[in-house]
């Protein structure tokens, strides 16, 4: 429960940056999900991200298809088309997601493949969160993450590497028969090397279907 309770608050100690650049944002993040059997799922996520300029909006589709290989283990590959103003990008997705005792982990690798970029960028995303339910019987959960961005190697030969963004989350999660609804705060800091730190932030919208 400490663990938990420590996770939620995490989204506060997200890297501070000495002088940044501030802007508001609105993120929706609908998605369904089909099961197979008992191991084995489809789903097709999709996002669209808000911000003042229109030519930053973000949507992509992404869909992936997951197998359980162990009790809350699963393992999931994926492939993804964005579009990102007037940038073009195509990535693939590889994702084991796993139990940290009272929290849970989730570890992802892509691969993007941005048009004009002479290079197949390789980035690895670590994630941790948990889940506090706010009743003694099924319903709302308070919910929390935090979720590190490093750069394995750039599309450009000199472009940055290491720890480029930290995303946190904040919000409240229930599910509804087969809906399940996401509603919260969503922090987006991308760390630049040698210029002023962008933070995004943005009220978020999820809404999962499952069949």
């Amino acid at each position: 429960m400490r663990f938990t309770l420590l996770l939620l608050s995490m989204f506060l100690t997200a890297v501070p940056a000495a002088a940044a650049e501030d802007q508001f944002e609105l993120w929706l993040n609908p998605s369904v999900s089909i099961d197979f059997d008992e191991r084995n799922y489809v789903e097709l996520e999709t996002a669209q991200r808000f911000r003042p300029a229109p030519a930053d909006d973000t949507y992509y589709a992404r869909l992936w298809l997951g197998r359980e290989i162990a009790e809350n283990v699963k393992l999931s590959a994926g492939a993804e088309r964005r579009y990102e103003g007037d940038g073009r990008e195509t990535r693939l997705l590889q994702q084991i997601s796993y139990p940290l005792g009272p929290i849970s982990g989730r570890t992802r690798l892509e691969q993007r493949f941005i048009e004009g970029e002479p290079h197949t960028a390789w980035r690895l995303r670590q994630r941790v969160g948990g889940a506090l339910p706010l009743s003694s019987q099924e319903g709302w959960e308070l919910v929390g993450n935090i979720e590190g961005f490093f750069v394995l190697q750039p599309s450009e030969p000199r472009d940055q590497t290491g720890l480029t963004g930290i995303r946190s989350f904040i919000g409240i999660e229930r599910e509804l028969g087969k809906l399940e609804l996401s509603l919260g705060y969503l922090r987006q800091q991308t760390v630049r090397r040698g210029a002023e730190d962008t933070i995004g932030h943005a009220p978020f919208i999820g809404v999962g279907l499952t069949f």
